[in-house]
């Protein structure tokens, strides 16, 4: 699971590891006075298979939607806590939760495209 820090952890899923980099828990969106660490799930994943027989098993959660997280914990359960968390540093990251988010970001990209015309014109 791909981790990133941020200033603003209640806006995010956050996720805390143990010693040895293995993600322990993850919250959904915690209360500031949790006071969780600013680990943020960057959703970003590598998987083994196991994943989708969580994802079987999860159950609608109290906003009655299948939550992705709540996948993840059933697998660390399964897995004994043996999913390791990797936080990614100097690489260009953003939320994509609303339009004018995913907008921003792809125009970021776009930007940084190399742009050549192959061949005679």
């Amino acid at each position: 699971i791909t981790l990133l820090k941020v200033n603003n952890p209640q806006d995010y899923g956050i996720i805390t590891l143990n010693s040895d980099d293995f993600v322990e828990k993850i919250i959904e969106k915690p209360s500031p006075e949790l006071n969780l660490g600013n680990l943020a799930n960057a959703g970003i994943y590598i998987f083994n298979p196991m994943i989708f027989k969580a994802i079987e098993k999860t159950e609608k959660s109290i906003r009655g939607e299948y939550e992705f997280t709540d996948s993840m914990e059933i697998l660390i359960n399964q897995l004994n806590g043996k999913i390791l968390g990797y936080i990614i540093k100097d690489y260009f990251w953003s939320d994509i939760g609303l339009p004018w988010q995913l907008f921003g970001a792809n125009s970021f990209v776009l930007d940084r495209i190399e742009r050549k015309i192959l061949g005679d014109v």
